[in-house]
């Protein structure tokens, strides 16, 4: 088994809560810059090699983002882990899977905001 890495270009969107709407049948809607972010992280999981990973892994997340404005990293966390298991990169995000996670705040880069996810394998 052999790791993975992967560069998520653009500024790192953590997840936010469901709104509701009381127009739409079951009146909850997942907020779409989250969904777009979730997107591209699955695309890039997929460019990267990834397809119905088992883990287990080591998952690092490093983030440098456009600017210093306050945010839940465990938000983060989420994006990431959702885009790849909504992409079938990985199989699932349970601990069984990704039983050791953690996230950096690298600090600001406003000309090239970024990701960098690393998964290494647990022997």
């Amino acid at each position: 088994m052999s790791g993975f890495g992967f560069i998520v270009l653009g500024q790192p969107i953590p997840q936010k809560r469901h709104r509701h709407d009381g127009r739409r049948k079951g009146g909850a809607y997942r907020d779409p810059a989250t969904q777009a972010y979730e997107h591209a992280v699955g695309l890039s999981a997929i460019a990267a090699g990834m397809r119905g990973e088992t883990g287990p892994f080591n998952l690092r997340v490093s983030a440098w983002r456009k600017s210093a404005h306050r945010y839940d990293v465990d938000n983060l966390l989420k994006s990431v882990l959702d885009g790849m298991t909504r992409a079938g990169a990985l199989e699932d995000d349970n601990f069984t899977i990704v039983p050791i996670m953690w996230i950096e705040h690298m600090g600001t880069d406003k000309e090239h905001p970024r990701c960098v996810v690393v998964l290494e394998p647990i022997e």
